[in-house]
């Protein structure tokens, strides 16, 4: 019979973190997605940034917003650094962007 330890929480802390960490580590992750709060794409239903596997990276109507977008560097930063292979940021696809990283890699291009 395996037992489990059960984590009790205690004033000021959440299980293994404590609560001024725990606090900490959300403003940092609020810091970190605040650009998107001005993003064009924002609340839009009405165009597909995510479209099917196999479109060969062609979202016309989401590259044209992202190229009006006053936040289109902070997108294309926040997927090359995070490694999103899908969906156009910063009115970049996926083949674009992978290009776009071995080229930085070579060192031809600067981010």
């Amino acid at each position: 019979m395996t037992t489990h330890n059960k984590r009790t929480a205690t004033a000021g802390s959440r299980g293994n973190y404590d609560y001024m960490q725990l606090l900490s580590e959300f403003n940092l992750v609020m810091q970190t997605f605040d650009w998107m709060q001005d993003a064009a794409c924002r609340g839009r239903k009405d165009v597909d940034f995510f479209p099917e596997v196999g479109y060969n990276g062609k979202a016309p109507q989401a590259v044209r917003l992202c190229h009006i977008c006053p936040v289109r560097e902070d997108c294309l930063d926040f997927a090359m650094v995070n490694d999103i292979d899908h969906g156009i940021w910063g009115g970049t696809n996926p083949r674009e962007r992978r290009s776009l990283r071995r080229a930085i890699e070579k060192g031809t291009v600067d981010l």
